[in-house]
């Protein structure tokens, strides 16, 4: 499995698509990508674990937003 780095989506497999890169020698040059099948963006492996670590950053983070919005 593989997890955005992007959007968080979590997905089993990558898309894949050609990128146009020009032409070298006369022929055409293509570069194969690929990225997450929601966004397009980056991505990497994705373990179990990970769900308890990203629960607990967002927990903090909204913490955070509420702590800096009681300040101002």
């Amino acid at each position: 499995m593989y997890r955005c780095s992007e959007c968080g989506c979590i997905f089993n497999e990558p898309v894949e698509w050609n990128e146009d890169r020009g032409e070298h020698f006369g022929r055409p040059c293509y570069q194969t990508m690929s990225g997450c099948p929601r966004c397009g963006g980056n991505y990497h492996h994705y373990h179990e674990a990970e769900e308890e670590d990203s629960i607990t950053n967002d927990m903090r983070l909204t913490q955070m937003l509420k702590n800096w919005g009681e300040q101002r």
